[in-house]
C-alpha cells in the first residue's frame, strides 16, 4: 500500500511561491521596457517639433534675405529668445546672425560678404536643436 506520492495532484506552497516570483520578475522587466519606450516616443515628438520650429525660423530668415536684402539680415531683426508653447511644453527659439570668414565659416569676420545664421530651439531640461546656414552677399 503506497501512500501516493506517485499520484499526487496539485502544487505545493513552494512551487506556487516560485511561480509567482518568476512571473513578477518577468512583469517588472516588461514594465521597465514599456516606460523607456514611452519616454523615447515622447522625446521623439519634442525633437520633431523643435526641428520644425528651427526650420521654420531659418526659412523666414532666408526669405528675408531674398526679399529685403543681405544687409538687412542682422540680430536686431530677430529678437531672441522668443518662447513658443506647443501643447504643454515651452520651446525657446533664438537666432544669431554674424559675418564669418570664408576660410572656416565659423570665425567672425566683419565685411566678409558671408553671414552665418544659427537658429537654436531649446526645451525641457536642456535639450537643444541647432540649425544653421551660410548666406552670401550676391
Amino acid at each position: 500500500m503506497g501512500s501516493g506520492w506517485k499520484n499526487q495532484r496539485g502544487m505545493s506552497l513552494v512551487e506556487g511561491i516560485l511561480a509567482i516570483l518568476i512571473l513578477s520578475i518577468g512583469i517588472t522587466g516588461f514594465l521597465g521596457n514599456f516606460y523607456e519606450y514611452t519616454r523615447n516616443a515622447v522625446d521623439s515628438e519634442f525633437i520633431v517639433t523643435a526641428s520644425n520650429l528651427a526650420n521654420e525660423q531659418l526659412e523666414i530668415v532666408l526669405n528675408d534675405k531674398n526679399n529685403v536684402g543681405y544687409a538687412q539680415i542682422n540680430n536686431a531683426k530677430y529678437p531672441s529668445p522668443s518662447n513658443i508653447t506647443v501643447g504643454n511644453i515651452t520651446f525657446a527659439k533664438s537666432v544669431n546672425v554674424y559675418e564669418v570668414s570664408s576660410s572656416d565659416l565659423t570665425s567672425s569676420s566683419p565685411g566678409s560678404g558671408l553671414k552665418r545664421i544659427d537658429v537654436s530651439v531649446s526645451w525641457g531640461t536642456g535639450q537643444t536643436i541647432i540649425y544653421n546656414a551660410i548666406v552670401g552677399q550676391y
